[in-house]
């Protein structure tokens, strides 16, 4: 069941759940929703099907630079569906998107290198169209542009033990991407725990985020022979009810990265 969510126009707020039980116009679900939503934002519901406890494990791919294909894997519609053990290279835009999907897994996994490192180029992790309950753990993400972006409305989603090394940005060389970041409207929800890399970032670029919390990340808010944008923690307008609880943030030693 998809509550709300849409990749664009008024619907950037929503949730996929499972229903445990129906009575004529009323829905039991399997557990409860994540935000209170009002009949003056007009929420809708919509039936999804999707396929069911579907993996890729213990696979590599490479991609030529002049391949079109826009992502390396895609999840879409799935629940319980997993990506475990595998080494993606060389994605053209996202080395791996998960859309319309619920509870999803990610794990001991590798993702490096590009095509280029520009606008929607280079993204390591793409997560859009709400994504809901993911766990994404102990995974690296080596010379992308964003090593893991919410893009969209997705909620209930646990980013964690994941290492970020060499976020890349050659529309301006000398710019540091946040590498963990929300991009697009409405994430919410979501908890970032014991990540390493550079940067916690909520942009306003496409919209709004509301209630992440980061704890116990560490973010160094440099790497060597960059000079703008050198921030442990970006939140721009519109990002509200953030938590940061123990994290350790910026760097004493510049020489680190």
């Amino acid at each position: 069941l998809d509550i709300g969510s849409a990749r664009g126009g008024a619907r950037t707020l929503g949730q996929i759940i499972k229903v445990a039980g129906v009575s004529g116009n009323t829905l039991t679900l399997e557990k409860g929703l994540y935000w209170d939503y009002v009949a003056t934002a007009q929420p809708a519901v919509f039936k999804m099907t999707t396929v069911s406890r579907a993996g890729i494990e213990d696979l590599q791919v490479t991609q030529g630079n002049s391949y079109p294909a826009r992502n390396l894997i895609f999840m879409s519609y799935c629940s319980e569906c997993w990506v475990k053990n595998t080494e993606l290279k060389n994605g053209k835009q996202r080395h791996l998107e998960v859309a319309f999907s619920y509870r999803f897994e990610v794990r001991d996994s590798f993702f490096h290198l590009a095509d280029s490192y520009g606008q929607d180029h280079g993204y390591c992790m793409s997560f859009w169209d709400g994504a809901t309950d993911g766990l994404v753990e102990n995974n690296i993400m080596d010379t992308c542009l964003l090593a893991i972006a919410f893009n969209g409305p997705c909620a209930g989603n646990v980013i964690a033990y994941n290492y970020s090394n060499n976020v890349t940005y050659t529309n301006d060389p000398a710019f540091l991407e946040g590498d963990f970041a929300t991009h697009g409207a409405h994430p919410y929800f979501n908890l970032f725990e014991g990540n390493l890399g550079y940067m916690a970032q909520h942009d306003v670029y496409w919209g709004s985020s509301s209630h992440n919390t980061w704890f116990r990340n560490r973010f160094t808010g440099y790497k060597t022979g960059l000079s703008a944008n050198l921030h442990s923690v970006v939140a721009e307008a519109n990002q509200t009810y953030l938590n940061f609880v123990g994290n350790i943030l910026g760097t004493a030693t510049p020489a680190y990265r």
